[in-house]
């Protein structure tokens, strides 16, 4: 299996709940074909995407980042600082086959925004005038431009074009899906909008036609770009962390895992065993392949399953994972399941449990007690750690000591009963 990225990435994602969002059901509305192949963290406050047919161009928006522009190379997931340029944000991100194209804007309101043309070193080339002042998304459309107002609402998609007397005018504009469009994208007859505030992706013809509207991930949508093949699209949590997202338009679906993140099996005698089934469910729209399910060597914990299993959407399936102690300890072991959900490709649950003796079974982890130095006709006290790691109760009824320097607190009264891994303090 080919992983994307780190554990400790997967991890922070499967515990904060990045998720593909539900939409509602009406007619626009589609999941059929989007599907999720692979999952990129990415620079943080990311913003517009462009590609110029081998890497994709990151902006950055928000904070003092603005004028980051990142480089992703989709071939081993990798993403590198390129240049910081002159914008003081980067609202929108395209590649016009030689430069790269962003939005930017100064104070006060009454200025327009305007396009910015830089080369790859992060050098201004050219510039020209937008509608409005707050405008985000840019795309190339061989030789014009779309861009997108969002504010004041409702938004705007403008089209420009050039003119060698008249310099670039706007020729058409529509109003969009929603209200805060910011990147856009051109693929073939349609053009994709990346809504921020309700983290969508809208599919429209170039008249503004609505096609269809998938959804987003995470808080805020900010970039979108198709490189011929796949769409690409970023977002954000609610720490500014973004991801990129790789999207086949014409895929199964994708699928999404629901499983416990940790499970405790209690005390169970050494010798015997003892059997969680964890139930996984596919809560996604593709089908979920459970690739393995990996334990630390040693470990007492174990599973039966023949692995890969498939899971349909809706669909569940029971895991039997089993623990059996040799040895009287306690036990935590992280277990590491294998997916093909791209939000969770390594999901790390947690199982614990007690390995306890057949009966009674006195037990301390203290070999001495050691009371250092003591003046004459003083005292010093130490406690003993007494605990039962047997699977039946301890009756401790009297305690023995040979020396008369040495002697049991005054509270201490037996008998004292220990149930399975209770243990006690006895003062001396």
């Amino acid at each position: 299996m080919k992983k994307h990225y780190f554990l400790a990435f997967v991890l922070c994602m499967f515990m904060q709940g990045i998720y593909l969002q539900a939409l509602g059901t009406d007619a626009s509305t589609k999941e059929e074909g989007w599907t999720i192949v692979a999952i990129y963290p990415v620079n943080s406050n990311a913003s517009g995407l462009a590609w110029d047919g081998q890497y994709i161009y990151i902006g950055s928006y928000g904070g003092n980042q603005g004028a980051n522009v990142y480089r992703f190379n989709p071939s081993d997931g990798t993403n590198q600082l390129l240049f910081s340029g002159p914008q003081s944000q980067a609202y929108g991100l395209t590649f016009d086959g030689e430069y790269l194209w962003t939005i930017d804007r100064v104070s006060p309101t009454s200025t327009p925004a305007f396009a910015l043309k830089l080369d790859l070193q992060g050098n201004a080339i050219e510039q020209f005038n937008l509608p409005s002042h707050y405008m985000s998304g840019i795309a190339w459309d061989d030789g014009d431009f779309w861009v997108a107002t969002y504010f004041p609402n409702p938004g705007m998609i403008h089209q420009m074009v050039y003119d060698e007397e008249e310099g670039w005018s706007q020729s058409s504009n529509f109003v969009p899906p929603q209200n805060q469009p910011w990147d856009l994208a051109r693929q073939g007859d349609y053009l994709w909008i990346a809504e921020y505030n309700e983290s969508k992706l809208h599919q429209v013809e170039l008249d503004g036609t609505l096609v269809a509207t998938y959804p987003g991930s995470n808080l805020r949508t900010s970039g979108v770009v198709f490189d011929g093949n796949f769409l690409w699209y970023v977002s954000r949590d609610n720490l500014a962390n973004s991801f990129l997202y790789k999207v086949d338009l014409g895929g199964s679906g994708t699928p999404q895992i629901g499983v416990p993140g940790a499970f405790n099996f209690g005390n169970v005698t050494t010798g015997t065993s003892a059997t969680w089934n964890m139930h996984v469910s596919n809560t996604g729209n593709g089908e979920l392949i459970l690739e393995s399910l990996d334990f630390p060597d040693p470990s007492p914990f174990s599973s039966p399953s023949n692995f890969p299993i498939s899971i349909d959407p809706g669909e569940s399936h029971i895991l039997e994972v089993i623990f059996s102690p040799t040895e009287i300890d306690m036990y935590s072991h992280i277990a590491i399941l294998n997916t093909n959900d791209p939000a969770a490709l390594e999901v790390a649950i947690t199982l614990s449990g007690i390995g306890l003796a057949a009966g009674p079974y006195l037990h301390t982890t203290q070999e001495l007690l050691d009371y250092g130095h003591a003046r004459i006709n003083s005292s010093s006290r130490k406690e003993l750690f007494l605990q039962n790691m047997g699977d039946a109760d301890l009756e401790i009824s009297d305690i023995q000591i040979s020396s008369p320097h040495y002697w049991l607190g005054l509270q201490v009264s037996f008998p004292i009963t220990l149930a399975p891994v209770e243990s006690v303090l006895i003062p001396f």
